[in-house]
């Protein structure tokens, strides 16, 4: 089960996600250079949430101790690496059915992984939830530049 949430699983969905990237003749520069931000900045984001946090929280309440794990780097990583997986492949299947399919499926297996996660290791159901909170908004954010570069290239090209 666990399988799942390991870099060897991670390092599968990379390496398809950069064979995606390849097969595709469109953006192929802006597509990996998107996709090594997005992997590569996922432990300096978690560290600079985890600063900020640490932070507020003592210039906030300094008497209440938070979680050291908060928010919870694996659950940050699987979003970020599985999200990036389905948007690449969503974004290549020209199949309808298939592209509403997968983001649920998708959101059921995370699910599913984080009910694993509570009931089997000693992780805090507020650190993974906000683990795969910041990691919605991290890959939310890229995304959304991703999509706005393509837009701005398209218009150039034309």
């Amino acid at each position: 089960m666990f399988f799942l949430q390991s870099n060897y699983m991670y390092g599968i969905l990379i390496v398809i996600a950069i064979l995606s990237i390849w097969k595709q003749n469109q953006n192929r520069q802006l597509e990996y250079v998107m996709l090594a931000i997005i992997l590569l900045g996922v432990h300096g984001y978690r560290e600079m949430t985890v600063y900020a946090l640490s932070c507020l929280h003592s210039f906030w309440k300094p008497s209440i101790g938070i979680s050291s794990d908060f928010p919870n780097e694996r659950a940050l990583t699987t979003v970020v690496v599985y999200g990036m997986f389905v948007f690449l492949f969503v974004h290549r299947v020209k199949n309808v059915y298939i592209q509403m399919v997968i983001p649920v499926l998708s959101i059921v297996l995370i699910t599913f992984l984080a009910i694993m996660t509570v009931a089997l290791t000693s992780v805090l159901p507020s650190d993974l939830i906000g683990g795969y909170v910041y990691g919605a908004a991290w890959l939310c954010l890229h995304v959304f530049v991703l999509e706005m570069l393509r837009i701005l290239i398209n218009r150039q090209d034309i």
